[in-house]
């Protein structure tokens, strides 16, 4: 005669740990979706600009005015890209306190933010035209 085998199942996780699991599923959906969007913005305002640039309402200049759209980079102290990689930014909607130390900045300057990050300055562009310029910011990290 063959032996029963016994099968042991494992025991199913509490609910409690069910939903912490769900819980922290949807946190991960949250900043995933986050970061898309971000990454969208991103390129929405590099193509406002591109056109901009295009349409020649706007120029690609050397150095920061109080009229100028300033893009760029923010590395961390430890010298990494912050996401999403890119911080687009009028002059005006920059923070009172850091103006003095971005204007008359050119081109590939490096500029040290009181969080202890780095703005490296690669695009800066004025209107053409008088009028006032509206750009959305990718990242708010200078303009708060």
């Amino acid at each position: 005669m063959a032996k029963k085998r016994t099968v042991v199942q494992a025991p199913k996780p509490s609910l409690a740990a069910r939903v912490a699991a769900l819980e922290k599923d949807a946190h991960s959906l949250q900043e995933a979706f986050a970061r898309y969007q971000a990454v969208q913005e991103v390129k929405e305002v590099k193509s406002h600009l591109a056109h901009m640039l295009e349409a020649g309402t706007m120029a690609r200049v050397t150095h920061v005015d109080t009229h100028s759209i300033i893009c760029g980079r923010e590395y961390n102290v430890a010298g990494e890209l912050q996401f999403p990689g890119h911080i687009q930014v009028a002059y005006s909607q920059v923070r009172p306190e850091l103006q003095p130390a971005i204007l008359g900045r050119a081109v590939g300057d490096k500029i040290s933010l009181p969080n202890g990050n780095t703005l490296e300055i690669t695009l800066v562009c004025d209107p053409v035209a008088e009028g006032p310029t509206q750009m959305a910011t990718a990242a708010p990290s200078c303009a708060e």
